[in-house]
């Protein structure tokens, strides 16, 4: 079966992607990475990529570049600091 980031999954009309929430603890509950943290995971859109626990693709090197407006947002937000 495919795996897609939210954004790839997106693009093809899904409402979500299925790399959200892959990761599991040892008791089998979602791990939650901080905000900015990612897993490297291999989306069938995008290609290798980082995201986060909710299947954002944050990788600024995907096939489609995806992590540019994550980069830019956490950018402006630290400008405004």
């Amino acid at each position: 079966m495919a795996d897609f980031c939210n954004q790839c999954a997106h693009e093809l009309g899904l409402p979500e992607g299925d790399l959200c929430y892959v990761r599991k603890d040892p008791d089998g509950k979602p791990m939650v990475l901080t905000p900015g943290e990612g897993w490297m995971e291999l989306c069938e859109g995008c290609g290798p990529c980082v995201v986060d626990s909710e299947g954002n693709c944050l990788s600024l090197h995907c096939d489609k570049r995806h992590g540019e407006v994550h980069y830019e947002l956490g950018t402006k937000a630290q400008n405004q600091t």
